[in-house]
């Protein structure tokens, strides 16, 4: 017998990240508060993919017949939805870009690149790199003898083509961003330069002996949905049953930056086992979404005129989303684990670098 379910929590996360992305390009909210649903929209769809989604691929590489109210099956659910994502994440990228980047700008907040920074801005930058990043990063290579590399859920990392200066030959070099760095460095007053731009201005030095080709920015979101356990100790156990799924999860979603060539997103695409429905390019940088949350951190009085207009209706908006709330709570209070803090141990840069 065919098994009908309704499919709502996941759809009530999508529909508040519909509210949210009117909210991002309407000119009378605050920009404090756009800067807030930003964050808050990035939570909600990381949230949707590990668990709905996730559920869903489940049942369709499965072949579990489980039919929504409406008699769709999985698979049609999920190309459904899959549209819908794809469009809502379309319109929050053109938000930022068109909408909440220049509303900053006009502010004097801006999110600059490595080569738009003075030469004063770099030197500060560099001696950031080599005391905080540096130390804590492990690049990985990827050949005959090196496999691809386990790529951590909700984590920043960059795609790297090498070339050998004596063979010519390429090859591909994995490197995940540090997790306890911002994901916005600040530089000399309200300006920003994103953290692979960074890490990437230096990838010369750290794969000294090999010709940096380029780099690219990319994010895998794994499946968050608990699998049963034949062993029944193991399935007992909280800490077990819910972190390993988390952790090693199957990917389904990867987020790419919007100059990836196909000659690396197909190499992704293989080794991580991803269809052309997972893939998302995205024009601003990676680091913005969660990376916004630095900016509000520094707590500029420009940002922050009649900011609780709409505190009200943002805090019954991400309400009805159900358990939704916490992603706005991290929002302000931080990030996840798997998620970038604002500031370094014992660092008077979390404020600036300056």
């Amino acid at each position: 017998m065919t098994t009908v379910v309704r499919h709502g929590r996941g759809l009530r996360c999508l529909d508040v990240s519909a509210d949210i992305l009117d909210l991002l390009n309407d000119e009378d909210v605050p920009l404090v508060e756009r800067l807030r649903l930003s964050a808050t929209f990035t939570g909600l769809v990381d949230e949707y993919f590990g668990t709905s989604a996730a559920g869903l691929m489940r049942q369709t590489t499965t072949g579990v017949s489980v039919r929504a109210s409406g008699g769709r099956t999985p698979g049609r659910r999920l190309h459904e939805i899959s549209v819908l994502v794809h469009g809502l994440v379309t319109r929050y990228d053109d938000a930022l870009h068109d909408a909440v980047v220049p509303a900053m700008a006009r502010r004097g907040v801006t999110v600059i690149g490595w080569h738009e920074a003075t030469e004063l801005e770099r030197s500060r930058l560099h001696a950031l790199f080599c005391r905080w990043i540096e130390p804590v990063l492990t690049p990985l290579t990827v050949d005959a003898t090196h496999p691809f590399p386990y790529i951590r859920p909700l984590a920043m990392n960059l795609a790297i083509l090498l070339r050998d200066r004596e063979s010519g030959r390429e090859r591909f070099a994995q490197l995940t961003l540090p997790p306890l760095v911002p994901q916005l460095l600040a530089v000399a007053g309200p300006h920003f330069v994103p953290v692979e731009d960074v890490v990437g201005a230096h990838l010369a030095a750290i794969f000294a002996g090999s010709e940096v080709v380029a780099s690219h920015c990319f994010r895998v979101t794994r499946s968050c949905v608990s699998e049963r356990r034949h062993n029944t100790a193991e399935a007992s156990n909280p800490l077990t049953r819910d972190l390993r799924p988390r952790r090693f999860g199957t990917p389904v979603r990867l987020e790419i930056d919007g100059s990836m060539p196909q000659s690396v997103l197909s190499l992704l695409v293989r080794e991580l086992g991803v269809s052309d429905s997972d893939i998302y390019r995205l024009r601003s940088p990676l680091s913005m979404g969660a990376g916004l949350c630095t900016i509000l951190d520094m707590d500029y009085g420009l940002l922050r005129e009649h900011a609780d207009r709409l505190s009200t209706v943002i805090d019954g908006a991400v309400s009805s989303a159900g358990t939704v709330t916490a992603s706005r709570a991290a929002t302000r209070s931080g990030p996840a684990s798997d998620a970038a803090p604002r500031s370094l141990p014992s660092q008077p840069p979390a404020r600036a670098v300056s």
